[in-house]
């Protein structure tokens, strides 16, 4: 194993209450140094960077949230917040918090609340990532742009 020790320098630093300076002894740090098998290893399994794609699975994308390939929605009704995950690439907890931003966005709850959603809203999801994550709109951005467009899918 190649470790290396490195010793930092005492910095002067400072008591809040009383302004008092004090010498502030830092703290020993232990680096690994990575061997060449090591790393060898790590860029034979790693994922390129520049197509996002790894290189021991071809069809396997990271789950990156800028990535604009989505798998396609299956014929079903209802889908479980997991499945809804996978097929918009945006984790469970990321679902639930944009519940409560995006009105638009109300699954339906049953057993022990217990979330489906549609297709729509499988769609709507995909929306809301892209304007977010994509497009680079905040929150509140993205939810009036929804409502811009429900206003001119309502009128016209």
């Amino acid at each position: 194993m190649d470790l290396a020790f490195e010793t930092k320098r005492v910095a002067q630093g400072e008591i809040p209450k009383t302004g008092e300076e004090v010498p502030v002894t830092p703290r020993r740090v232990v680096t690994y140094k990575a061997s060449q098998k090591v790393k060898d290893r790590i860029a034979k399994n790693n994922v390129s960077a520049l197509d996002g794609k790894s290189e021991t699975n071809p069809n396997m994308t990271m789950l990156d949230p800028s990535s604009e390939e989505l798998p396609p929605i299956p014929a079903k009704r209802y889908f479980t917040i997991g499945e809804v995950s996978e097929l918009c690439s945006v984790k469970p907890h990321v679902l639930r918090y944009w519940e409560q931003e995006f009105p638009q966005l109300q699954p339906v709850k049953r057993r022990g609340n217990r979330r489906y959603y549609q297709r729509h809203e499988v769609e709507l999801i995909r929306t809301i990532r892209r304007l977010l994550y994509i497009e680079g709109y905040t929150i509140s951005g993205a939810g009036n742009r929804l409502r811009e467009e429900k206003q001119k899918s309502s009128k016209g």
